[in-house]
């Protein structure tokens, strides 16, 4: 949130899930570059767009295809405490009708018989181990763009040292510093 009250930053107001065309749920949105840059119009006289995405961290082509897209791109990687991040995610999977098992403990047990039946097609949302796994899913994104254009940054960061971190992304982005209201998001 603070990111988009800077004035030389205009952000999608969605996630489009273009690149990401190896992950559930991605597949039925955004199909051609057009579309996609229609997301971004509003955007076109500002110094940074962000394209903020989940599924483009476990995507195992996203980092190519953004790559092929626009070989200058820095990313900015948000991680979340994985334990925290499985029980959420299959907290929401739940409510919104994509996991069946109610219980957390099973949902996990259950992942390696999904992957064996899923056969290494797209992944899956209730992969949860595969989600978490940012050793893999962050070198992709170094040895794709160069650890120059990679910041990394933990959620609790944002959370403990809201505006230590803002400054490092605005320094890491290039931005001249400006102070958002900390207030927001």
């Amino acid at each position: 949130y603070w990111l988009c009250q800077h004035r030389d930053v205009f952000a999608a107001p969605l996630e489009t899930s273009f690149f990401s065309t190896d992950v559930e749920g991605g597949q039925d949105r955004i199909r051609t570059t057009e579309d996609f840059l229609s997301y971004f119009i509003d955007g076109k006289d500002k110094k940074v767009i962000l394209n903020q995405e989940a599924r483009y961290l476990v995507s195992r082509l996203a980092h190519k295809k953004l790559k092929e897209f626009n070989p200058d791109t820095k990313i900015i990687i948000n991680l979340r405490n994985p334990a925290e991040l499985m029980f959420s995610w299959h907290s929401t999977l739940r409510r919104i009708g994509f996991e069946t098992e109610s219980d957390f403990y099973k949902a996990i047990q259950n992942e390696k018989e999904r992957k064996r039946k899923n056969k290494g097609k797209i992944i899956r949302n209730y992969f949860y181990r595969e989600i978490v796994d940012y050793y893999p899913q962050v070198k992709r994104y170094i040895d794709t763009f160069g650890k120059e254009n990679i910041k990394v940054i933990l959620l609790d960061e944002i959370r403990d040292k809201p505006e230590e971190t803002y400054y490092e992304l605005l320094k890491f982005l290039a931005l001249k510093k400006i102070t958002p209201d900390f207030t927001i998001g």
